[in-house]
């Protein structure tokens, strides 16, 4: 009889450690100056804030401000339910997101207007916060932007990407167990990871665990497939945006980013690689940031 109680036993250890964990992670968070963690760096007159993508960090920026920090300041953030910044238990979305990093960027006194170079979620956070904020904002460098019509769209899209970027983002029952199971266990799960990611650095692969199903959930739900870019294509002419594509990158089509960088008046450029090829081909893309970064 009592062999039928430990999978209840199990799923009660899990629950709790996941509780457990996100409260001590919130508990160290809570000691940060400004809303979010941040990595600060260069000391130039103009600013460049980096944002991450889906299971991301500040971290994922670490072998690429080098490559700007001698002329500006960078400023690379953990987003709200992410690394090292906090992670929320209740409702949030993007409101939250956007008012935390505005309050980040202006509690470290960062000189307005800067750029914001973003990859993944991170490039729906930066027009988005461009929109709310435009006098703050001058350039736009857009990495891998992922663009879905509708939740079947995504399916889709995810399904072409891997059986495990589908199951995590779509599955509303396996997905949920997977990532509490992550949450009770992350730091035995975070030294593995850089064993069984190779395509990405040890301590951006070590990262991908610092988040919760919430914030998973409310990136995917409440930010990738809120309102379409395209609604606000008028007001987006007034910024000087660059839009990066990697050829194998299957959380968008080459026809609906061409369409948008057409309509928003932006600099289509495609790139070596799938969704995170700008970090697999630095040598060759971040010449290009520069470059329009750079411009008049």
């Amino acid at each position: 009889m009592f062999i039928f109680l430990i999978p209840v036993f199990l799923v009660l250890l899990i629950a709790g450690l996941s509780k457990l964990n996100i409260f001590l992670h919130n508990k160290k968070a809570g000691l940060l100056k400004t809303p979010l963690n941040y990595t600060l760096e260069g000391a130039g007159q103009d600013a460049i804030i980096f944002l991450h993508g889906v299971a991301g960090s500040r971290r994922y920026w670490e072998t690429i401000t080098p490559y700007f920090s001698n002329k500006y300041q960078t400023v690379a953030l953990d987003l709200l339910g992410y690394a090292e910044s906090p992670w929320p238990t209740g409702e949030y979305g993007l409101e939250e997101n956007l008012i935390a990093m505005d309050q980040t960027v202006s509690d470290l006194g960062i000189k307005t207007p800067f750029t914001i170079v973003a990859h993944s979620l991170g490039t729906h956070l930066a027009v988005r916060y461009a929109l709310k904020f435009p006098k703050k904002v001058k350039n736009l460098v857009l990495i891998a932007p992922p663009i879905f019509h509708s939740r079947a769209d995504a399916v889709e899209k995810l399904k072409s990407a891997s059986m495990v970027s589908e199951m995590m983002a779509m599955n509303p029952i396996v997905a949920p167990f997977l990532c509490k199971f992550h949450e009770a266990f992350f730091p035995m799960f975070r030294w593995a990871m850089p064993y069984f990611v190779k395509d990405l650095p040890p301590h951006v692969a070590m990262d991908s665990v610092l988040h919760t199903w919430h914030s998973y959930e409310i990136s995917l739900n409440k930010i990738i497939l809120s309102e379409p870019w395209l609604n606000s294509s008028e007001q987006l002419k007034k910024f000087k945006i660059l839009i990066l594509h990697g050829t194998q990158d299957q959380d968008a089509s080459t026809e609906d980013l061409k369409k948008l960088a057409l309509v928003v008046n932006a600099k289509y450029v495609e790139t070596k690689g799938g969704h995170n090829g700008f970090l697999q081909n630095l040598e060759t893309q971040v010449p290009l940031v520069i470059d329009f970064i750079g411009e008049n």
